[in-house]
C-alpha cells in the first residue's frame, strides 16, 4: 500500500492536527509514504504557535473536533495567520462547504489513504509540476 502512494516531494511540508494518537500516527504514516515531511501536534493551540512563528509549511491536514477549540475558530485563526494556506479538514460528520476555507478540501471520516493522498495532491503538486 505505501509503495502505491510514494510520492517524491522532498521540502514540502504538511502539519497535522489530531488529538486521537493512533489515528495521529496512522496519518502521518500516510503523509510521509506521499513524500511530505510531516510534523503532528494534538492541540490547536500547539498548533497555531507553530504556524505563527513562521514555519512554512505547505498545507495543513486538521481534524475538525479538537478539544481546545472548535474547527470553525481553527481555521479563521489559520486564514488570519497564513492567508491561502491550503487545508485538508476531517470529521466523522459532514460538514458543508461554507464552513470551510476557501483553499480547503474535506474528508469525512473513515476515509482510505488514498482519499487522502487525492486530497494532498490536489493542493500540492508534485515536485517540477
Amino acid at each position: 500500500m505505501a509503495a502505491e502512494l510514494q510520492e517524491t516531494r522532498p521540502s514540502a511540508r504538511v502539519l497535522l492536527i489530531e488529538d486521537e494518537h493512533p489515528l495521529a500516527r496512522l496519518m502521518e504514516r500516510y503523509i510521509r509514504a506521499r513524500g511530505f515531511q510531516v510534523e503532528t501536534c494534538g492541540l490547536a493551540q500547539e498548533a497555531l504557535s507553530l504556524l505563527s512563528r513562521s514555519v512554512a509549511y505547505d498545507a495543513v491536514v486538521s481534524d475538525w473536533s479538537l478539544p481546545d477549540m472548535t474547527g470553525e475558530e481553527l481555521m479563521q485563526r489559520i486564514v488570519s495567520l497564513c492567508p491561502g494556506l491550503p487545508v485538508v479538514v476531517c470529521s466523522g460528520h459532514p460538514l458543508s462547504s461554507e464552513r470551510l476555507p476557501p483553499n480547503a478540501r474535506f474528508l469525512q471520516k473513515p476515509f482510505l489513504p488514498q482519499a487522502l493522498a487525492a486530497a494532498l495532491d490536489s493542493l500540492i503538486p508534485p515536485s517540477g509540476s
